[in-house]
Protein backbone atom coordinates (compact mmCIF):
# COMPACT_ATOMS: atom_id res chain seq x y z
CA UNK A 1 0.00 0.00 0.00
CA UNK A 2 1.33 3.46 -0.90
CA UNK A 3 2.87 5.50 2.06
CA UNK A 4 0.87 8.40 1.39
CA UNK A 5 3.38 11.24 2.67
CA UNK A 6 6.93 10.02 2.39
CA UNK A 7 9.88 12.52 3.66
CA UNK A 8 12.56 14.27 1.12
CA UNK A 9 15.90 14.94 2.43
CA UNK A 10 18.83 16.33 0.38
CA UNK A 11 22.79 15.50 1.23
CA UNK A 12 23.98 18.33 3.16
CA UNK A 13 26.39 18.97 0.75
CA UNK A 14 25.54 18.59 -3.35
CA UNK A 15 25.20 20.16 -6.97
CA UNK A 16 27.36 22.61 -8.23
CA UNK A 17 30.88 23.26 -6.99
CA UNK A 18 32.73 26.44 -6.66
CA UNK A 19 34.91 25.26 -10.45
CA UNK A 20 31.73 24.97 -11.77
CA UNK A 21 29.60 28.03 -10.76
CA UNK A 22 32.48 29.97 -12.18
CA UNK A 23 32.93 28.16 -15.11
CA UNK A 24 28.99 28.68 -15.98
CA UNK A 25 29.29 31.99 -15.16
CA UNK A 26 32.21 32.76 -16.72
CA UNK A 27 30.95 30.77 -20.03
CA UNK A 28 27.76 32.85 -19.78
CA UNK A 29 29.13 36.83 -19.15
CA UNK A 30 31.41 35.92 -22.15
CA UNK A 31 28.93 34.76 -24.67
CA UNK A 32 27.00 37.90 -24.27
CA UNK A 33 30.56 40.31 -25.10
CA UNK A 34 31.56 38.09 -27.58
CA UNK A 35 31.64 39.42 -31.74
CA UNK A 36 31.99 36.05 -33.41
CA UNK A 37 30.90 32.17 -32.26
CA UNK A 38 31.62 30.81 -28.89
CA UNK A 39 32.57 26.68 -28.35
CA UNK A 40 33.39 25.00 -25.02
CA UNK A 41 36.56 22.99 -25.81
CA UNK A 42 34.48 19.60 -25.59
CA UNK A 43 31.80 19.80 -22.89
CA UNK A 44 32.24 22.58 -20.64
CA UNK A 45 31.32 20.06 -17.66
CA UNK A 46 30.68 16.45 -17.39
CA UNK A 47 26.49 16.83 -17.88
CA UNK A 48 24.56 16.36 -21.11
CA UNK A 49 21.53 18.62 -19.95
CA UNK A 50 23.90 21.41 -19.12
CA UNK A 51 25.51 20.97 -22.69
CA UNK A 52 22.47 20.93 -24.47
CA UNK A 53 21.41 23.98 -22.72
CA UNK A 54 24.27 26.18 -23.38
CA UNK A 55 23.94 24.68 -27.11
CA UNK A 56 20.27 27.03 -27.08
CA UNK A 57 21.82 29.66 -26.18
CA UNK A 58 24.55 29.57 -29.15
CA UNK A 59 27.06 27.89 -27.18
CA UNK A 60 28.74 24.81 -28.88
CA UNK A 61 31.05 21.67 -27.51
CA UNK A 62 33.85 22.28 -30.04
CA UNK A 63 35.69 18.47 -30.81
CA UNK A 64 39.16 18.36 -30.60
CA UNK A 65 39.18 17.20 -34.31
CA UNK A 66 37.78 20.55 -35.42
CA UNK A 67 40.14 23.00 -33.88
CA UNK A 68 41.44 23.43 -37.17
CA UNK A 69 38.00 24.48 -38.61
CA UNK A 70 38.10 27.69 -36.20
CA UNK A 71 38.13 31.36 -37.69
CA UNK A 72 39.94 34.43 -35.93
CA UNK A 73 37.04 36.12 -33.95
CA UNK A 74 35.78 32.86 -32.46
CA UNK A 75 35.92 32.41 -29.28
CA UNK A 76 36.64 29.13 -27.47
CA UNK A 77 36.46 28.23 -23.64
CA UNK A 78 38.52 26.06 -22.25
CA UNK A 79 36.76 23.34 -19.92
CA UNK A 80 36.75 22.93 -16.29
CA UNK A 81 38.95 19.80 -16.74
CA UNK A 82 41.75 21.85 -18.00
CA UNK A 83 43.26 20.74 -20.99
CA UNK A 84 47.22 19.66 -22.63
CA UNK A 85 49.81 22.61 -23.20
CA UNK A 86 49.42 20.88 -26.55
CA UNK A 87 45.86 21.52 -27.24
CA UNK A 88 46.23 25.09 -26.08
CA UNK A 89 48.94 25.78 -28.98
CA UNK A 90 46.44 24.77 -31.26
CA UNK A 91 43.71 26.72 -30.40
CA UNK A 92 45.96 29.66 -30.09
CA UNK A 93 47.27 29.22 -33.64
CA UNK A 94 43.58 29.78 -34.94
CA UNK A 95 42.58 32.21 -32.51
CA UNK A 96 43.43 34.80 -29.96
CA UNK A 97 39.83 34.96 -28.07
CA UNK A 98 40.38 31.87 -25.28
CA UNK A 99 38.80 32.04 -22.24
CA UNK A 100 40.53 29.65 -19.17
CA UNK A 101 37.55 28.04 -17.13
CA UNK A 102 39.62 25.53 -15.78
CA UNK A 103 38.85 24.94 -12.40
CA UNK A 104 41.29 26.54 -10.34
CA UNK A 105 41.89 23.37 -7.91
CA UNK A 106 42.45 21.60 -11.07
CA UNK A 107 44.84 24.00 -11.63
CA UNK A 108 46.82 23.20 -8.78
CA UNK A 109 47.24 19.61 -10.17
CA UNK A 110 49.20 21.16 -12.44
CA UNK A 111 51.45 23.38 -10.75
CA UNK A 112 51.95 20.37 -7.78
CA UNK A 113 52.69 18.04 -11.11
CA UNK A 114 55.42 20.34 -12.94
CA UNK A 115 57.10 21.12 -9.40
CA UNK A 116 57.79 17.23 -8.84
CA UNK A 117 59.15 17.30 -12.36
CA UNK A 118 61.50 19.96 -11.57
CA UNK A 119 62.12 18.42 -8.47
CA UNK A 120 63.74 15.26 -10.61
CA UNK A 121 60.66 12.93 -9.07
CA UNK A 122 58.96 10.79 -11.51
CA UNK A 123 54.86 12.23 -11.78
CA UNK A 124 52.48 9.52 -10.77
CA UNK A 125 48.82 11.11 -11.34
CA UNK A 126 45.86 8.83 -9.51
CA UNK A 127 43.26 9.03 -11.92
CA UNK A 128 41.22 7.02 -14.65
CA UNK A 129 43.66 7.09 -17.32
CA UNK A 130 40.95 8.60 -20.15
CA UNK A 131 39.63 11.22 -18.21
CA UNK A 132 39.81 14.99 -19.67
CA UNK A 133 40.98 16.07 -16.61
CA UNK A 134 44.07 13.47 -15.93
CA UNK A 135 44.95 14.04 -19.74
CA UNK A 136 45.02 17.85 -18.85
CA UNK A 137 47.41 17.14 -15.90
CA UNK A 138 49.79 14.42 -17.90
CA UNK A 139 50.14 17.06 -20.35
CA UNK A 140 51.53 19.68 -18.56
CA UNK A 141 54.58 17.64 -17.62
CA UNK A 142 57.05 15.99 -19.94
CA UNK A 143 56.30 12.65 -18.70
CA UNK A 144 53.67 11.50 -16.14
CA UNK A 145 51.94 7.94 -15.27
CA UNK A 146 48.02 7.78 -14.82
CA UNK A 147 47.58 4.95 -12.34
CA UNK A 148 44.00 4.32 -11.67
CA UNK A 149 44.46 0.80 -9.17
CA UNK A 150 47.69 0.00 -7.22
CA UNK A 151 48.12 -3.12 -9.30
CA UNK A 152 48.70 -0.63 -12.05
CA UNK A 153 52.02 0.93 -11.13
CA UNK A 154 54.79 0.72 -13.44
CA UNK A 155 57.55 -1.48 -12.64
CA UNK A 156 59.98 1.15 -13.97
CA UNK A 157 59.58 3.26 -10.72
CA UNK A 158 61.54 0.77 -8.57
CA UNK A 159 64.04 2.73 -6.53
CA UNK A 160 62.96 6.02 -7.68
CA UNK A 161 61.56 9.29 -6.59
CA UNK A 162 58.33 9.22 -7.20
CA UNK A 163 55.89 12.50 -6.49
CA UNK A 164 51.55 11.47 -6.84
CA UNK A 165 49.49 13.98 -7.48
CA UNK A 166 45.44 13.08 -7.86
CA UNK A 167 42.60 13.53 -9.96
CA UNK A 168 40.24 15.77 -7.92
CA UNK A 169 37.30 13.79 -8.02
CA UNK A 170 38.75 10.63 -6.73
CA UNK A 171 38.67 8.98 -3.58
CA UNK A 172 41.07 8.66 -0.63
CA UNK A 173 40.73 5.07 -0.68
CA UNK A 174 41.87 4.70 -4.17
CA UNK A 175 44.73 7.31 -3.40
CA UNK A 176 45.94 6.29 -0.25
CA UNK A 177 45.75 2.55 -1.94
CA UNK A 178 48.17 3.60 -4.81
CA UNK A 179 51.01 5.73 -1.78
CA UNK A 180 51.17 2.28 -0.22
CA UNK A 181 51.84 0.27 -3.31
CA UNK A 182 54.63 2.71 -4.39
CA UNK A 183 55.92 3.16 -1.05
CA UNK A 184 57.17 -0.77 -1.65
CA UNK A 185 58.80 0.16 -4.09
CA UNK A 186 60.43 4.16 -4.91
CA UNK A 187 63.31 5.05 -2.98
CA UNK A 188 61.19 7.92 -1.84
CA UNK A 189 57.29 8.91 -2.13
CA UNK A 190 56.13 12.36 -1.70
CA UNK A 191 52.15 13.00 -1.81
CA UNK A 192 50.00 15.89 -3.10
CA UNK A 193 46.35 15.49 -1.76
CA UNK A 194 44.97 17.32 -4.30
CA UNK A 195 41.49 16.01 -4.27
CA UNK A 196 39.36 18.53 -3.89
CA UNK A 197 37.36 19.63 -0.74
CA UNK A 198 33.96 19.87 -2.28
CA UNK A 199 34.48 16.15 -3.65
CA UNK A 200 35.14 14.84 -0.34
CA UNK A 201 32.23 17.10 1.30
CA UNK A 202 29.49 15.45 -1.37
CA UNK A 203 30.69 11.67 -0.83
CA UNK A 204 30.85 11.87 2.74
CA UNK A 205 27.28 13.54 3.11
CA UNK A 206 25.95 11.18 0.35
CA UNK A 207 26.93 8.12 2.75
CA UNK A 208 25.32 9.89 5.68
CA UNK A 209 21.98 10.26 4.10
CA UNK A 210 22.17 7.26 2.33
CA UNK A 211 22.40 5.19 5.63
CA UNK A 212 18.81 7.10 6.85
CA UNK A 213 16.65 6.52 4.15
CA UNK A 214 14.54 4.10 1.90
CA UNK A 215 15.92 4.97 -1.53
CA UNK A 216 19.02 7.88 -2.74
CA UNK A 217 18.21 9.55 -5.78
CA UNK A 218 21.99 11.03 -7.35
CA UNK A 219 20.96 13.58 -9.72
CA UNK A 220 23.68 14.54 -12.78
CA UNK A 221 25.68 13.47 -15.53
CA UNK A 222 26.62 9.69 -16.44
CA UNK A 223 29.91 11.02 -17.61
CA UNK A 224 30.48 12.23 -14.65
CA UNK A 225 33.10 10.83 -12.23
CA UNK A 226 32.42 12.24 -9.21
CA UNK A 227 28.44 11.52 -9.57
CA UNK A 228 29.00 7.93 -10.67
CA UNK A 229 30.85 7.63 -7.24
CA UNK A 230 28.27 9.23 -5.39
CA UNK A 231 25.68 6.79 -6.96
CA UNK A 232 28.44 3.96 -6.32
CA UNK A 233 28.48 5.20 -2.65
CA UNK A 234 24.68 5.35 -1.89
CA UNK A 235 24.59 1.94 -3.25
CA UNK A 236 26.59 0.32 -0.49
CA UNK A 237 23.94 1.29 1.42
CA UNK A 238 20.60 1.36 0.44
CA UNK A 239 18.72 1.65 -3.26
CA UNK A 240 20.01 3.97 -5.57
CA UNK A 241 19.00 5.31 -8.78
CA UNK A 242 21.15 7.78 -11.27
CA UNK A 243 18.98 10.38 -12.49
CA UNK A 244 20.47 12.58 -15.51
CA UNK A 245 17.55 14.50 -16.32
CA UNK A 246 14.99 15.31 -13.81
CA UNK A 247 12.20 14.85 -16.16
CA UNK A 248 13.04 10.97 -15.67
CA UNK A 249 11.60 11.50 -12.19
CA UNK A 250 8.02 10.64 -11.86
CA UNK A 251 6.52 10.98 -8.28
CA UNK A 252 4.43 7.97 -8.53
CA UNK A 253 7.28 5.81 -9.09
CA UNK A 254 8.62 6.72 -5.88
CA UNK A 255 5.23 7.01 -3.55
CA UNK A 256 6.14 3.67 -2.14
CA UNK A 257 8.93 5.27 0.25
CA UNK A 258 8.57 6.50 3.09
CA UNK A 259 12.27 8.61 2.98
CA UNK A 260 13.74 9.76 -0.19
CA UNK A 261 17.13 10.79 -0.23
CA UNK A 262 18.95 13.07 -2.52
CA UNK A 263 22.41 14.07 -3.55
CA UNK A 264 24.30 15.55 -7.05
CA UNK A 265 27.52 15.44 -8.04
CA UNK A 266 29.54 18.83 -8.65
CA UNK A 267 28.29 18.93 -11.84
CA UNK A 268 24.86 19.60 -11.13
CA UNK A 269 23.54 22.82 -10.98
CA UNK A 270 21.35 23.68 -8.26
CA UNK A 271 18.69 24.17 -10.41
CA UNK A 272 18.14 20.19 -11.27
CA UNK A 273 18.01 19.49 -8.08
CA UNK A 274 15.14 21.95 -6.74
CA UNK A 275 13.19 20.51 -10.12
CA UNK A 276 13.76 16.63 -8.65
CA UNK A 277 12.48 18.11 -5.78
CA UNK A 278 9.60 19.61 -6.58
CA UNK A 279 8.29 16.56 -8.79
CA UNK A 280 8.58 14.45 -5.90
CA UNK A 281 6.39 17.00 -3.43
CA UNK A 282 3.37 15.63 -6.10
CA UNK A 283 3.39 12.32 -3.80
CA UNK A 284 4.97 14.11 -0.71
CA UNK A 285 3.18 16.77 1.59
CA UNK A 286 6.05 16.95 4.44
CA UNK A 287 9.68 17.67 2.39
CA UNK A 288 12.66 18.24 5.20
Amino acid sequence: MPVSSPEVFSAEYAGACFGVSRALDLTLKTAESAKGRVFTLGPLIHNPLVTQELAKKGIRALDENDIEHLLPTDTVILRTHGITKALYTRISKRTTHIVDATCPFVKNVHTEAQAFEANGYEVVIAGEPKHPETLGIQGQVQKAFIVEDANDLPPNLIGKKVGIVAQTTQTHEMLNSIVSAAKLHASEVVVKDTICDATKKRQEATERLAQDVDCMLIIGGKNSANTTRLFEIASRYTLAFYIENPEEVSAKDFANFAKIGISAGASTPVAHIKRVRDILKNSSKNTT
